[in-house]
């Protein structure tokens, strides 16, 4: 941890802000998760008028370390004292910048809530691996009634997606859900596995280039909350940000 050679005003802030900072809503829910959690806008909504009311600000930067992926974490006050930490992870995954934007995003919620003093208790994997575009028509799948790693109602939603042509949505989850939990997924259809593979893998890269688009979009100032599911926009919204 690095700082200015004076933390009284800061501390003095820092105090204030975190009277007033509540511990966000868990409100973001998607069945691949054994709880809600709170994402990276929650933490935000509720860090950065506290912060704001104070004169506190904060700024996170993304760095390499050692071929690590890492987030620097500077709080500031408006006297110009600062105060600042840094933590890093390896890599995960097969797509360099899809899974290093996904690392960024996770290491920035837990470090921002970490500095502001915020509760959090989640155990949603954001460090999901990448797999792969949609366009093919989709069949109606039968699947083993039971398979290890996953529950029947995250094999309901799975396949509903599939169904639905969903890609964006398959997306998200892909990279929501528990990594053990969307591979035994991806392993669990009774026949023609290799074909459903391929259109699991399709959907998967489809959605990431509407995700891309949709934060682009969001960041421009589009409204794009009325044309994707509620889980899809909480997580292009906190990309976004």
């Amino acid at each position: 941890m690095k700082s200015s050679p004076e933390l009284n005003e800061l501390a003095t802030a820092l105090s204030k802000a975190q009277g007033i900072i509540q511990n966000p809503n868990k409100d973001a829910a998607n069945p691949f998760f054994k709880s809600k959690y709170a994402d990276l806008a929650d933490v935000l909504n509720v860090v950065r008028p506290a912060f704001s009311e104070v004169g506190l600000s904060v700024v996170q930067m993304p760095t390499n370390v050692d071929g690590n992926i890492g987030v620097i974490t500077r709080l500031m006050h408006s006297s110009g004292q600062w105060l600042e930490a840094a933590v890093d992870i390896p890599l995960q995954g097969k797509n360099i910048a899809q899974d290093a934007g996904s690392t960024i995003t996770y290491l920035r919620r837990y470090a921002l809530a970490a500095v502001a003093g915020v509760f959090q208790e989640d155990n949603d994997a954001n460090l999901g691996k990448g797999k792969g575009t949609n366009t093919a028509p989709v069949q109606s799948i039968k699947s083993n009634p039971q398979i290890a790693g996953h529950t029947e109602q995250q094999k309901s939603y799975f396949d509903k997606l599939i169904e639905d042509n969903d890609a964006l949505t398959m997306f998200v989850m892909q990279r929501q859900s528990e990594s053990s939990v969307f591979e035994s997924l991806y392993n669990s259809f009774e026949s023609e596995k290799g074909k459903f593979k391929r259109i699991v893998d399709d959907m998967t890269q489809k959605g990431r280039d509407q995700f891309d688009e949709y934060v682009t979009l969001l960041q421009e100032g589009h409204d794009v909350e009325a044309e994707v599911s509620k889980a899809a926009f909480k997580y292009i919204e906190a990309a976004a940000s």
